[in-house]
């Protein structure tokens, strides 16, 4: 309930420190309340007031569903995408509405599909469907627009998305233009996260990227 999206303080602190890109992370919840049906008008002006005072001080958005792959009916019923009562086709739907609000806004550059997600069920097959669905809707609205496809971010015995992203998906999934992937990598020392930074860098050279 207690929570607030950036506005022009925020946006002009992140150019004093020489930032012009964030992620501007929402609930998918109070953006689209019932699956399949009209955006909530009132969220979606919060989110455009953001973007505006992001745009008033040379500042780039990319919003991002960051729900992890699920959508919330309530505090406590959680149910994640590819689940009979989470089709596929809902999440496409979200996309569809979303990239039809914001394709002409001259703050956002970006559109991140989904935070995290894991856990659904079919696991990996089913999150390259759903994120294939998804840039499709986009494209229905937006042909432009660059899109953010995140990686199926469980693999036993890690933590680092990294590390589970190039173990998931061998092979780009996603057909379409102006779509690239993204995942989350931590660095250590420290548990769960045993490498720095220089030691990661220094691997994955080792691994010809």
């Amino acid at each position: 309930r207690h929570y607030v999206y950036p506005d022009r303080a925020d946006f002009e602190y992140l150019r004093s420190r020489g930032h012009n890109l964030t992620r501007v992370p929402f609930r998918w919840e109070r953006v689209q309340p019932k699956l399949s049906s009209p955006l909530n008008s009132a969220e979606l002006d919060r989110l455009r007031r953001c973007f505006d005072d992001a745009a008033a001080v040379g500042m780039r958005v990319i919003p991002n569903v960051h729900n992890y792959g699920y959508f919330a009916f309530t505090a406590f019923n959680y149910q994640t995408i590819g689940s009979a009562s989470v089709p596929v086709g809902a999440y496409a739907d979200l996309w569809v509405r979303l990239a039809a609000a914001w394709k002409d806004h001259p703050a956002v550059v970006g559109y991140d599909i989904m935070n995290e997600p894991h856990d659904l069920p079919g696991g990996i097959p089913t999150w390259e469907r759903a994120s294939q669905a998804a840039v499709n809707g986009i494209r229905s609205r937006d042909a432009t627009t660059r899109v953010w496809v995140a990686g199926y971010n469980k693999r036993t015995g890690y933590k680092n998305g990294l590390f589970c992203f190039v173990a998931n998906h061998p092979r780009a999934w996603i057909t379409g233009s102006r779509v690239g992937y993204t995942c989350h990598v931590y660095y250590g020392p420290g548990a769960g996260y045993k490498l720095t930074y220089e030691e990661a860098v220094a691997y994955w050279q080792s691994q010809g990227y």
